[in-house]
Parts: structure tokens; sequence; C-alpha cells
């Protein structure tokens, strides 16, 4: 456009100079007067000249245009480069990878010869990794401290020519052969973890200063991709780690729950093994003790009869707890079936108050039940039903002092019937709560030190709830009383799944 211009310009000067001359006639034809013909001329002469100037100026503007078109196209070529480089590297999560997948061609299209990486380590004392491009004779041996200048730039250096180079890098220039250059710091984060130098060995192929844009936002690409390595690894290395913690705890667990069902194996076949040893001296004590009362061996005396029915008593929650412990081994065992059917509700209530009702008006403590769903049958091994309902009642009129009040409450819904035996005793503390189910637990309290028992009521009637595929849990509060809950299920599909 801008020589166009100017040749425009050229064309004018010439036909103003053909109508000077033109003039020029037609003046000597009129015989006009000289000084007239002078001051013409001296006009046309200045024309002449600002055209000169104007022509001079718009090739020089040209030139610059031209320049500014380079500069343009390099800069284009440079970013497509750039691009083509990012989309390489942010490929790979391995530091030496990222720094490898730069290729000679790339470093070229910027207008390089060189390029080489110094990557240290973590202390900042060694060189990790450092790479060598453009060299394809022997590789320059670099040592720590021929960069020990640069380790601590935080902004890029420019060298334009050899006659430009500080002393300083006078040995690294003279190790990797290099006549200009251009070094970058990696930073990440403030902290430098390594150097990146682009140069050329030619004096004519010197860079420019406005390469160091270019370069900086290939150094920032490569520092964003080796930090996103370094956490890819961090992460990763965390991961197998916490892989394997998880593998060695699941070992360890495993070992542990064997050794657990081991022992419990060894704790079961002890109490059956202790428990029917004991059933024949106590079967023997109390035949003894039946004969004696009876009177069959002699008259008794007051004193004789009261000790006979003390070992009479003894005898008989012995042979309860000799029962209990049995019955919890086998189920623990698989070895009790439990004889699931089609039971009526109404009746088991009814043996139950047969048997609750007696000892709670004798201690003074009123019993209610409230039954609301309306069914006649339900699924459930009636002698192991009543036996848990009697045992939880029990224990209610054993920590409700006497005014107060226990009961039985049945719900139903779709799936599920649920039992709830309540009362307005001592209540249990919640340190005691996860704890009152298993064998032979019994909470610290004032009442049980009172009152004797085993521990083993409540874990016994967790097993035979399981064992009926139900649950069972409890909510209580000290000094105002307790709540036991335990639900069992209605369909056939969940009792025997």
């Amino acid at each position: 456009m801008y020589v166009n211009m100017g040749l425009g310009l050229l064309i004018l000067f010439f036909v103003l100079l053909t109508l000077s001359a033109f003039l020029l006639t037609l003046l000597g034809q009129e015989k006009i007067n000289k000084r007239k013909l002078l001051t013409e001329l001296e006009y046309m002469r200045k024309v002449y000249n600002e055209v000169e100037a104007q022509s001079r100026l718009l090739a020089d503007t040209n030139l610059d245009f031209q320049r500014t078109q380079r500069e343009l196209d390099k800069k284009l070529k440079a970013l497509n480069t750039l691009y083509k480089i990012t989309q390489t590297v942010s490929k790979t999560f391995e530091t030496d990878k990222i720094i490898d997948s730069i290729e000679l061609e790339d470093i070229e299209e910027l207008s390089f010869e060189k390029l080489i990486f110094f990557i240290f380590d973590d202390t900042g004392k060694e060189i990790a990794i450092q790479k060598f491009t453009g060299y394809r004779e022997e590789i320059p041996e670099i040592t720590l401290n021929i960069l020990e200048s640069l380790m601590g730039i935080k902004s890029p250096i420019y060298v334009g020519s050899k006659v430009h180079i500080p002393e300083s890098l006078m040995p690294l220039t003279e190790k990797l052969q290099l006549s200009s250059m251009i070094i970058l710091p990696l930073l990440i984060r403030e902290k430098n973890i390594g150097i990146m130098i682009c140069g050329n060995t030619k004096t004519y192929k010197k860079p420019s200063e406005s390469d160091i844009e270019i370069l900086s936002l290939l150094a920032n690409q490569l520092v964003q991709s080796i930090e996103n390595a370094t956490l890819y690894e961090q992460l990763w290395k965390s991961y197998q780690e916490l892989e394997e913690r998880v593998k060695e705890r699941t070992r360890e667990l495993e070992e542990a729950n064997k050794a657990l069902q081991e022992m419990n194996q060894i704790k079961s076949d002890f109490v059956s093994a202790v428990a029917h040893e004991l059933r024949t001296p106590l079967t023997s004590i109390k035949g003894y003790a039946t004969i004696l009362s009876s009177g069959r061996l002699g008259k008794l005396k007051d004193e004789q009869n009261e000790r006979l029915n003390r070992i009479n008593k003894h005898s008989n929650e012995l042979v309860n707890l000799i029962n209990n412990l049995l019955d919890i081994a086998r189920i623990e065992a698989g070895k009790t079936t439990m004889v699931i059917e089609e039971v009526n509700l109404n009746t088991i209530i009814s043996d139950v108050e047969e048997i609750i009702s007696p000892q709670a008006e004798e201690l003074q403590i009123t019993f209610k039940t409230n039954i609301t769903p309306n069914l006649e049958k339900i699924l459930a091994d009636r002698i192991q039903l009543e036996r848990v309902l009697i045992n939880l009642l029990s224990n209610s009129l054993k920590f409700t002092p006497p005014e107060g009040e226990i009961g039985l409450n049945v719900t139903s819904d779709k799936n599920y019937i649920q039992f709830e035996t309540y009362d307005t005793g001592a209540g249990i503390e919640e340190k005691d709560l996860e704890k009152i189910f298993y064998e032979f637990y019994r909470a610290d309290n004032n009442i049980n030190r009172e009152k004797k028992g085993t521990g083993l009521g409540l874990s016994l009637v967790k097993q035979i709830i399981e064992a009926h595929h139900g649950e069972i849990w409890v909510e209580s509060k000290v000094g105002i009383g307790s709540h036991f809950f335990f639900k069992l299920p209605l369909n056939k599909e969940i009792t025997n799944g």
C-alpha cells in the first residue's frame, strides 16, 4: 500500500514538471516578465523538494512496515509452536517426559539452535535432571558450581552476544558453546526448581529481546505441567500407600477375626463342656434336697427346712444359668434351630401376662399391656418369643421400685411387628447402653450390686431375636426408666432370608 502511494506522488511530480514546462513555453510566447518566470521556477523547485521528502518518508515507512510484518509473522509462528508444545506437555504427568517431549524442530521454529534444562532436586543442592537438545556430538559436562550464580534468579537474563556476556556466566557459555542466549528461571510459588536456556552458536542468529515474552510463556507452561506432574506423583504415591495400608489393615482384621472366631469357638466349647459337667452334680444335689425335704429320711426341723429351701433356690438359679449358657452356645454355633411358624399372638401375650402379673402385684408395681395390631397370627418360635418377653419384663420388675409401672406395647406395619417393654425404674447410664447385650456384662450400679444376676439374659435375648432375623435396641434415661424395642419380620421371605 505504501509503495503504491509513493509511485503516485512521483507521477504527480512529473505531471507538475510537464505543466511547468508547458507554462514556461506559454510565458516565453507571451514575453512574460523574466522576474515572474524566476519566481515560478523557485516555486516548482520547492514543490519538488517536498515531494522528494515525502517519497523518502514513504520508503522508510514501508521498510518499518516490512520489519513489523516480519516480526509479527515470527511471533505468530512462535505462538503456533508454543501451542503445539503446550498440547504435548499437558498430556503427561512425569517431569522427565515433559522435558523430553520438546523436540529440536520445536526449538528451531522458535529461532533457536539449542535448548538446555537443569532441574534441581528438592534440596536445591543437586541437579536432578539435565536435558540437552540440539547437541549432536559430545554433551557438555555441567556441574552445580557452574550454575551457582543462576540458582536464585527470579527473572529472565538476556545475553545478545559474546561481548555482553557477564563474567559470572562465562564458564557456562563456554561449556554450552553459545554466543547468545536467554536464561529463564523455572519458578513454582517463588521457589526456583530449575533453569531453561535457549541459545544460538551463530552470531547472526542472536535472539531478540522480544523472544523473552514467548519463552516466558513456554517456561510458565512447563512449570505448570511440572507442578501438576509433581502433585499427581504425590497423589499417586499417597494412594498407593493408602491402598497398601488398607490391604495390611484388612489382613490384620481378617487374622484378628479368625482368631476371634477360634477363641469364640473355644469359649463355646468350654462353656458347653463345663455346663454339661455341672448338670450331673446339680441333679444329685437337687435330688437329695428333694428327698430330705419330703421327710422320707426323717422329720426335719424348721431351720433344716429353711436351709434345704435355700439349696433348692440356688440350685434352680444354677440350672437356669447352665441352660442359658448352653442355649447361647448352641445358637452361636448354629446348633439350635428356631421353629419359626405361625403362632397366635394373643396366646403368647396371655401366657406372658400369667407369669408377670402375679410378680408385679406382689411387688406393688402396675403392669400394663397395649396391643394395637389387628393380628391373629405371627411368624415366630412361640417358646423362644415368650422367653424373650418374660426375660425383658422380669428385668423391668427387677429395676422398678414399688408404685412404679412396667408395660408391654405391640405395634406393627406392613413388614414387621414391633414389641416394646418399658419401666419407670432406675434407667441405664449412656456409657452402658452399648454393652448391656454383651455376655456377662452387668452395669456398675447400686441395684446390680444388691440384686444378683449373671449378665446372660440380655445376651440370650439378642441371640434369639437375631435368629428370628429381627433386631433389638434400647433407649434409657437414668432416674426415668428404660424402653427395650425389638421387631420381627411378618413375611416368610424376610424370615427365611
